[in-house]
């Protein structure tokens, strides 16, 4: 019987610790994008674009950037691991670089919360200054169609 409450006391120990160090990671990451931009907590999207990796999946994300940065206000379109901000000027173009939603880390310090997945960009959903749900615009998702409904 003792054995059985030990178990359940290291469980429900072990449960709390595991949500607690997520949430350390949750609140770190906000953290990271409010040194970026200080109205994350009001957004509804942080689009976060590598500069390089999968090809196609990254110019579908800048000509989403390209159509929409302007019309979607409550997106922050975060460019990361940029090489040069030269070339990228010339694809998206000096008016969709100086929108206010459209920021770039330079100091590379987004991390990703699932290593395998750098080369894609990345969509974090946000709601009430609280992470919701992260999703990728890969080959297998389509996570920039997600955002364009919501």
């Amino acid at each position: 019987m003792n054995n059985i409450k030990l178990l359940k006391s290291i469980a429900i120990l072990l449960y709390l610790i595991s949500s607690i160090a997520c949430k350390n990671q949750q609140e770190y990451a906000l953290d990271t994008y409010f040194n970026l931009d200080k109205n994350i907590k009001q957004r509804k999207a942080i689009v976060v674009i590598p500069n390089q990796g999968c090809t196609g999946c990254i110019s579908e994300a800048e000509s989403f950037v390209i159509e929409n940065a302007p019309k979607l206000k409550d997106v922050v379109f975060v460019f990361t691991q940029i090489q040069s901000v030269k070339l990228l000027r010339v694809k998206l173009g000096n008016e969709v670089l100086q929108q206010k939603n459209v920021i770039f880390d330079s100091e590379n310090s987004i991390k990703y919360p699932d290593e395998n997945k750098v080369i894609y960009p990345m969509i974090i959903f946000v709601n009430q200054g609280k992470i919701k749900k992260v999703t990728y615009q890969s080959p297998s998702e389509a996570a920039l169609n997600e955002l364009s409904k919501s």
